[in-house]
Formats: structure tokens, C-alpha cells, sequence
């Protein structure tokens, strides 16, 4: 009798330490899960040729209004936190131009593709999303650090796919 509670209570007291040990392993590996999650949310819509031009044209008055040097014969775009920015995919490039954005500040990133399907990826971020001919999308999100960041094409897209490169840069905030 005696040795059937002996075997409970360790049956009892192995069970608890077990809790205890997947709790202290669990725990951490969520947290780091939860805190890995990309910080963007993501609508999409519908769009016809003529958004597309539309679109285009809201493309070009960003550089044309928010350039505030030349890297090379790049031009950089600093557009204001909590505005609207755009980038447009077509043959192997994501536009002849370098976003700038702050640390910290929200932003509305427009997405949309002139010729066929391309994926959006800044891996620093944790952000992949695809695009394809006839789909606009909106990703609202917020950089969390500072640095200089590629911006490529997850999804195969050519011969020149490789060169689908782009360049995104986060200073801190002003």
C-alpha cells in the first residue's frame, strides 16, 4: 500500500516538474515568436489600365515633390511620416529612385505591378507580399530601425529577375 503512494505522489511530482520545464521552454520561444511577427497590415483591391496611370503619375509627383538629394543619378525621396509612398514594379526594377523613410513613422506603401507578377520582400522586416497585374495593394507599416535595406523580388519574374533590386533607407527620426 505504502509503495503504491510512494509511485503516486513521484508520478505526481514528475508530472508538475515536466509543467514546469515546458512552461520555462514554451515561454521564451513565444515571446520570440510573438515579437518576430511582421508589424504591417495589408488591404488590396481591384484596378483597371486606367488607376494604372493613375497610379503612375502619383509615382512620379512623389520624386518630383519629395526628392531631397541625388545618390549618383539616383534621386532619394523623403516623403513626410503618415503619408502615402509608391512603388511600382515592372521589368526587373522597382522604380529609379530611393525611399527614405523615418524610424518609428507610420507609412501607407502603395504597391502595384506593370507586367506581371512580383513579390515585395525586406527581409529586415519581415515583410513579403505579392503583386500582380490588376491588384493594387496598400501595407500599412511602421520601420523599427534604422539602416539601409534592399528591397527585392520574391518571385521569379525572368531572365533579369536577379537584378530586381531596390534600396530602402530608415534614418531616425527627425
Amino acid at each position: 500500500m505504502t509503495r503504491k503512494r510512494q509511485k503516486k505522489g513521484f508520478n505526481t511530482r514528475l508530472f508538475v516538474l515536466s509543467l514546469v520545464v515546458v512552461a520555462a521552454v514554451i515561454g521564451p520561444f513565444t515571446m520570440k515568436v510573438r515579437e518576430s511577427q511582421p508589424d504591417y497590415t495589408v488591404t488590396k483591391q481591384k484596378i483597371t489600365r486606367a488607376d494604372l496611370e493613375v497610379f503612375k503619375q502619383k509615382v512620379k509627383r512623389m520624386v518630383a515633390d519629395y526628392t531631397v538629394r541625388h545618390e549618383g543619378e539616383t534621386p532619394i525621396v523623403h516623403p513626410p511620416p503618415d503619408s502615402d509612398i509608391y512603388l511600382l514594379a515592372r521589368n526587373y526594377d522597382w522604380g529609379n529612385y530611393i525611399l527614405e523613410l523615418e524610424e518609428g513613422r507610420p507609412y501607407r506603401l502603395h504597391l502595384a505591378s506593370l507586367d506581371m507578377r512580383h513579390a515585395l520582400v525586406i527581409n529586415e522586416f519581415r515583410m513579403m507580399n505579392r503583386i500582380k497585374v490588376g491588384e493594387f495593394k496598400t501595407i500599412s507599416f511602421t520601420p523599427r530601425r534604422a539602416g539601409r535595406f534592399k528591397i527585392i523580388c520574391g518571385d521569379y519574374c525572368g531572365p533579369k529577375h536577379y537584378n530586381m533590386v531596390g534600396t530602402l533607407i530608415v534614418v531616425p527620426a527627425k
